[in-house]
């Protein structure tokens, strides 16, 4: 992440959390429950497994997926590690988390040289972050060392939508965004808004391709302005 972008987070890290429920009109909460369904679908029992939540931010789905095992009296087989370059975005998850008695390893880190061993995690996650990365290439290649054979990796972010409703959705989105601006951070929202604008999902794919994974799998979530995408790393 760009020292241009990690300031701007730094800006707005004590309002993120509430900007992000106002905006999408509390529907990124449905959004996180998709992801956090689907990263512990097909899960073994009796199996323990070490998950990277990569550019973690605020922490809320790695603490999403934290409590959804604990419901599932699987908290103590999912061991999680969250990474984010923004100390400051850091701090509010390691208090969130704190605060639920739910464990997690926080720590910064650069998810373009992720500062763990290769073959080394069963699951990774990284939700609303791929548009923030100054090299998709390279994340996605680090991701893959990462992993282990056969493991599996989930990705949520936003792209711009398809669909006369989804359009009207995102403009409205992007309009609350922009009266936002002159209360919080101008240029932060504005960066975001033109970031979901360009961001190309094929690309992604075809890089995720290229880079060693394998069943790629992409859904549309309501009102598809994001993308769940899934995928295994290669043997």
């Amino acid at each position: 992440m760009s020292k241009k972008i990690n300031e701007m987070f730094s800006r707005i890290y004590k309002k993120y959390d509430f900007m992000d429920h106002i905006l999408s009109c509390n529907v990124d909460i449905f959004w996180r429950k998709k992801a956090v369904d689907e990263t512990l679908k097909g899960l073994k029992s009796h199996k323990s497994y070490k998950l990277l939540d990569v550019a973690s931010g605020t922490g809320d789905l790695a603490i999403e997926i934290k409590r959804a095992a604990v419901k599932k009296k699987r908290g103590e087989d999912i061991d999680i590690y969250a990474i984010d370059s923004n100390s400051d975005m850091l701090n509010v998850a390691i208090n969130k988390a704190k605060k639920m008695n739910l464990p997690i390893h926080f720590k910064v880190g650069d998810a373009l040289a992720i500062d763990f061993p290769s073959d080394n995690f069963d699951l990774l996650t990284s939700s609303f972050a791929l548009r923030d990365f100054d090299d998709l290439e390279k994340f996605i290649q680090e991701a893959n060392r990462v992993l282990k054979k056969s493991a599996k990796i989930v990705l949520m972010d936003m792209s711009d939508p398809e669909g006369k409703f989804s359009k009207l959705f995102f403009n409205l989105y992007a309009k609350i965004m922009i009266l936002e601006d002159s209360l919080v951070d101008k240029d932060a929202y504005s960066f975001l808004i033109n970031s979901i604008r360009s961001f190309d999902e094929q690309r992604l794919i075809n890089i995720m391709k290229n880079k060693g994974f394998k069943n790629i799998k992409v859904a549309k979530l309501c009102p598809y302005v994001t993308f769940l995408l899934t995928a295994e790393k290669s043997q």
